[in-house]
C-alpha cells in the first residue's frame, strides 16, 4: 500500500463543500477594485473571509490606520456584493 493512500474514503461532498468554501472570497476579489476604487486597490488586497468578518491586507501602516478608522465606510461598500458580511479586519501584508 503506497503511504499517500487514505486508509477511509472522503465522501465526495466533504471534497465539494471545501472547495467552494471561499466562493463569497471570489465574488469579492471579482469586484474588490469596484469596492475600493483604484488608489486603494493597489494598497489593498481580500485575504479571507472568517466566521463573516472580511480580513483585508494592507500594504502600509498609514493605510492600515485609515482604514481601521474608516471601517464602517467600507463594509457599506461590500455589501452589495457580500451581504453577509459583518465585519472587516485589516492586517499588514504585502499586496499580491
Amino acid at each position: 500500500m503506497s503511504r499517500y493512500r487514505r486508509s477511509v474514503p472522503i465522501r465526495l461532498s466533504t471534497i465539494i463543500n471545501k472547495k467552494f468554501e471561499n466562493v463569497p472570497l471570489y465574488e469579492v476579489n471579482r469586484h474588490w477594485r469596484a469596492i475600493v476604487g483604484d488608489i486603494l486597490f493597489k494598497s489593498t488586497s481580500p485575504l479571507k473571509i472568517k466566521e463573516k468578518t472580511l480580513i483585508v491586507g494592507v500594504s502600509s501602516h498609514p493605510w492600515l490606520q485609515e482604514l481601521t478608522l474608516t471601517k464602517d465606510v467600507m463594509l457599506e461598500k461590500i455589501k452589495p456584493y457580500w451581504k453577509d458580511v459583518e465585519d472587516v479586519k485589516f492586517i499588514l501584508s504585502k499586496k499580491k
